[in-house]
């Protein structure tokens, strides 16, 4: 399936800024290497970039990620907020304080998602890696929830998550979070998912590669998810369709974004279930999440977390999409939510 004809999206004065810049950038650096007889040059991480030539411009894209973690704590520095019975809030990892191992593939999964998605009529307007992010990126922003993913129409975080095993003092259930770290200051921030809300007029579906943002008791212990929707705390509202994640633990795969891209552009190679926003989610954990040469008894497992009348959704220019019909601000809403779940080990449709 290719493209279909292109959509008039509202955007913000901002958004416009951002895809004149990005029009402009492709123009300066086509010139400049022209005139130093090279390639197309490089681009500053962080900084709006040049179009691989779209077959139209349909909307945005952002992905940011982190992968440059310390591997040790020796000085007590990343410790994780404090809890409710003394101490600090244990993570559901073999070190339960963090922080972990770095990850190698995070750099390369930002950049092909965003030449892929370029390629399919996506701007790519903002990358952001490793000390390019802090905990605000990812934190609601005022009263009108202003941040990085809100201004684009599809997001994409990668990196380390993890579900709490204890309640964080001053809450009245446990969550997950992200670390943030900053390597000049070295310092880790942990933003709860209670601090983070997804969704705009213009941000429709939000996906993190990462382990356990949606850790469910179905898979494993100390499962947050229920806990964090009956408290009307997941990290989306009703302007967000779908929000994605993992349910378990999961592994960072330096091919997500060729998996991901070629299901939501609806690949010949892919089947007609694969290619909604939740099919291409599950086609991603099907082919980054299961070695049959090394069968694991207890698979990974994708959530997609949606409204109902959203479980369908194609992206902008690839099928249709239903707006919800509910109150973006009031998150008893998020009683009305449904998850579709898709261990690794599932069979093709």
């Amino acid at each position: 399936m290719g493209p279909l004809p292109p959509l008039e999206l509202k955007i913000t004065d901002e958004q416009k800024r951002w895809i004149r810049a990005a029009i402009a950038r492709e123009k300066t650096e086509k010139a400049a290497s022209a005139a130093a007889g090279g390639g197309v040059m490089g681009v500053a991480q962080g900084q709006v970039f040049s179009l691989e030539g779209p077959y139209s411009v349909l909307a945005g894209f952002g992905v940011a990620g982190q992968g440059h973690l310390p591997a040790i704590d020796l000085s007590g520095r990343y410790l994780p907020p404090y809890r409710w019975t003394g101490g600090r809030v244990r993570m559901t990892s073999q070190r339960e304080f963090g922080p972990w191992r770095r990850l190698h593939n995070i750099r390369g999964i930002a950049e092909e998602s965003s030449k892929l998605f370029s390629k399919m009529g996506y701007v790519p307007v903002f990358k952001k890696l490793d000390d390019e992010i802090v905990g605000d990126d990812l934190r609601r922003q005022g009263w009108d929830n202003t941040s990085w993913f809100n201004q684009v129409n599809i997001g994409l975080y990668i990196g380390h998550s993890s579900a709490g095993k204890d309640i964080q003092s001053g809450m009245g259930y446990r969550q997950s979070y992200l670390p943030i770290y900053n390597s000049m200051l070295d310092t880790m921030d942990w933003v709860g998912a209670s601090e983070m809300e997804f969704g705009s007029p213009y941000l429709k579906w939000m996906a993190f590669y990462s382990c356990n943002l949606l850790r469910s008791y179905l898979y494993r212990a100390d499962g947050v998810y229920d806990e964090m929707k009956n408290h009307f705390a997941l990290p989306m509202n009703g302007y967000l369709h779908i929000l994605q994640a993992y349910a378990t633990e999961m592994s960072v795969h330096p091919d997500m974004a060729f998996y991901w891209t070629t299901a939501l552009r609806g690949s010949i190679f892919t089947s007609a279930e694969d290619r909604t926003v939740v099919g291409a989610w599950n086609y991603v954990c099907r082919n980054t999440q299961w070695n049959p040469q090394h069968p694991d008894p207890d698979p990974n497992v994708a959530r997609s977390v949606y409204w109902p009348e959203c479980a369908g959704d194609y992206i902008y220019g690839y099928g249709p999409q239903t707006e919800p019909d509910l109150d973006p601000d009031d998150p008893l809403e998020e009683f009305n939510l449904e998850e579709a779940d898709h261990p690794a080990n599932s069979p093709n449709p």
